[in-house]
């Protein structure tokens, strides 16, 4: 009997058997977040949390296989160890607010008993190990086939299929030509163009209803600079990138293409921000275009001609591995976590009027994510460190705080953007040397009462209904109303001033959850319903 080919067999299941399950399994959480968060996240931002969370685990399971002398044993223990590590952030969110301090208890004791059972274990380990290492192999094969994709054949793809600069049709997805009636002389004439989206800022009657805040100080100092205030206005999408992706295209997201791609994190609704139709159309009038940005790689436009913006040491991924870990419970690491938040926001108010400075003619862009959570500024500026939320909003941020917790963040933070937005608006306008037009606008309103899992337990009047102000000339001011909605916003605005031909759209309001965020539903009527009633 020939001795080679089981010779060589058994070397193969020697590898095989070779324990290197707890690195791919260290591994996964970091993949995982990437792959379901590809329009958040850089793949530039991946190689350091996955590098700690492998070589971690690694130097874990050399100490546990100096301590047992069992290198199987000590892989078992190591992916177990990092299992347990990662899932803690998700076993706490399932939880109710005052069971979150069981988690830490529950997950010692559960590894005690397992260790204390796989210690005295006297079973050859070779075949556990040699399916765990098939298990982990076929655990992060998808993940590792999206980054490979993402690093070496996105580029390509990206460059095929880039969606063309000129806006899109409302059903049909097809690009639409906007053209301008102005001459090269009535162009040279035109102001500056500033739509300033303030993050989930609601409405005056939202803010009162739900809050018992009274904004309207607010609302009358902005009238008094000039503005027109739509006092019935709602948004057209319950989430960012689909709110600003309609308003900049002057159209609704309901092509096939949405609705099939968004599910993967909104791709084409990500592009529509760097090949949007507003843009485009004011470029060709020589406007160059000028992007404020305070963080958020979703709404990170990569195509303006100058990006303002305080890049933040704490990528994206990091505080998402940060968010499933003990660590998300450690003070001085949620503290750094919302110390640059603020440096993120106080930029983005900070450097509003630098485009006013600016030669030539200018669009700007800013997204100021605020009052959005996470709240870290108090009305009169003060630090806030409430240690909950870190970003999340809605149903999800509930999950670790009270709703009279949410209520005093968000109203302390809004009265923080009430200061920090007039005083911004005063500098442009003293600065500039033609009175610039500025759009005002919350992407949604405020979300304490949106469910992002279902829509029955949602009062679709908070998160549909927004901070819509127009400073503009007497001409578009004419043409605004009440209840016009962002979908409108830059139609009328080009129409009247800016020589364009665009007819306005029905005001519609769509639902859509944070799994599924390109399949819409209208809750238009309903909304008005509820206001009604």
């Amino acid at each position: 009997m020939n001795s080679e080919p089981i010779a060589k067999r058994r070397g193969l299941m020697a590898r095989l058997e070779f324990p290197f399950h707890s690195l791919l399994v260290s591994a996964f959480p970091i993949l995982s977040v990437f792959t379901m968060n590809t329009q958040e996240i850089t793949l530039a931002s991946l190689y350091r949390p996955l590098a700690v969370a492998v070589l971690g685990t690694a130097v874990l399971w050399m100490l546990l296989t100096v301590i047992c002398r069992d290198i199987r044993k000590a892989a078992i223990a190591a992916s177990t160890i990092s299992l347990a590590f990662f899932s803690y952030g998700h076993i706490k969110n399932v939880l109710p607010h005052s069971m979150a301090w069981t988690v830490t208890p529950a997950l010692l004791a559960a590894l005690a008993v397992g260790f204390y059972i796989l210690f005295r274990a006297s079973a050859s380990l070779n075949q556990a190990t040699l399916r765990l290492n098939q298990f982990s192999v076929v655990l992060i094969a998808p993940a590792l086939f999206t980054v490979i994709s993402d690093g070496v054949l996105g580029p390509q793809f990206a460059a095929k299929s880039q969606l063309p600069s000129k806006g899109y049709s409302r059903t049909t997805w097809s690009p639409v030509e906007h053209k301008t009636s102005l001459s090269v002389a009535e162009a040279s004439k035109l102001p500056d163009v500033y739509y300033i989206v303030l993050d989930a800022y609601g409405r005056a009657d939202s803010l009162k209803e739900f809050y018992g805040f009274d904004n309207t100080p607010f609302i009358r100092q902005l009238e008094k600079r000039g503005f027109f205030v739509a006092n019935k206005s709602p948004s057209n999408y319950d989430q960012t990138t689909l709110c600003l992706a309609s308003a900049l295209n002057m159209g609704y997201l309901d092509g096939p293409a949405i609705e099939t791609t968004a599910k993967r994190g909104g791709v084409d609704a990500r592009d529509m921000l760097d090949n949007s139709a507003v843009a485009e159309f004011l470029r060709k009038l020589d406007y160059k275009y000028v992007y404020v940005w305070t963080n958020g790689e979703t709404t990170r436009v990569k195509t303006a001609d100058v990006v303002l913006g305080n890049e933040s040491k704490v990528s994206n991924l990091d505080a998402e591995a940060f968010s499933m870990t003990p660590l998300s419970d450690n003070p001085a690491v949620l503290r750094r976590t919302y110390d640059e938040a603020r440096a993120n926001l106080s930029y983005g108010f900070d450097n509003l009027d630098d485009p006013a400075e600016m030669k030539g003619r200018k669009f700007v862009l800013a997204h100021i994510l605020a009052p959005h959570p996470p709240f870290v500024f108090g009305p009169n500026g003060e630090a806030v460190n409430s240690f909950s939320g870190q970003g999340e909003d809605a149903s999800m941020l509930l999950r670790s705080m009270s709703r009279d917790e949410y209520r005093q963040g968000y109203i302390g933070q809004l009265q923080y953007v009430n200061r920090r937005v007039l005083e911004a608006i005063d500098s442009i306008l003293a600065k500039s040397k033609r009175r610039p037009i500025i759009i005002l606008q919350g992407d949604h309103g405020s979300r304490m009462s949106l469910d992002w899992d279902r829509l029955d337990k949602t009062d679709v009047r908070e998160p549909f209904s927004i901070l819509n102000a127009y400073l503009v000339p007497d001409s578009v001011r004419a043409k605004l109303y009440p209840k016009i909605s962002p979908v409108n916003s830059f139609r009328i605005l080009l129409s009247e001033k800016f020589g364009a031909a665009l007819p306005t759209l029905p005001d519609q309001t769509f639902y859509s959850s944070v799994d599924n965020p390109g399949v819409f539903t209208e809750v238009t009527q309903q909304l008005a319903r509820a206001w009604a009633n």
